[in-house]
């Protein structure tokens, strides 16, 4: 993968992110024999859909030059995360040698969630309002995919 340097490119790798998402929601969806676990892991694919939408607009909207270069000292954090979350789906990666039962996978769709939540922490410095907003629900709904996980795990007792 090429560097981290504009603010677009940060746009771009959260579509990808989200497209990851939604691949591994799939998955998971797929591997459940459980109706709550598939009902919230289809949500979730669901949700991540939106997200991806939501960052194709903004970054049609205000397009990518006027987004601006990244100081260096942004594009090493964000490129440290870049490489903690991709190449492509390293979360499906995971699943196929570590997910050995539900508990596994929900653990795996958590480490997702934490990782493109500090991902769009750092891309939410580099918009501008009233698009700053956009992200803030989005990081906002990413949170709220962490505490479904969670509830999911206590109600099932895994």
């Amino acid at each position: 993968m090429r560097g981290v340097s504009t603010a677009g490119d940060i746009l771009e790798i959260a579509i990808r992110l989200e497209q990851a998402g939604r691949s591994l929601y799939e998955t998971l969806a797929k591997s459940t024999k459980d109706t709550r676990i598939w009902d919230a892991y289809t949500y979730l694919a669901d949700q991540e859909a939106i997200h991806e939408r939501v960052f194709t607009s903004l970054y049609q909207q205000i397009g990518a030059a006027s987004l601006g270069q990244l100081p260096p000292e942004r594009q090493e954090i964000i490129q440290e995360l870049v490489d903690a979350t991709l190449p492509e789906n390293r979360y499906e990666a995971a699943l196929k040698k570590e997910a050995r039962s539900d508990s596994d996978a929900i653990e795996i769709g958590t480490r997702f969630e934490e990782d493109t939540i500090r991902m769009y922490t750092q891309l939410r410095e580099f918009v501008q309002e009233p698009d700053r907003a956009i992200v803030d629900r989005v990081i906002d709904e990413e949170r709220s995919h962490l505490r479904l996980l969670t509830d999911i795990r206590k109600e099932t007792g895994l």
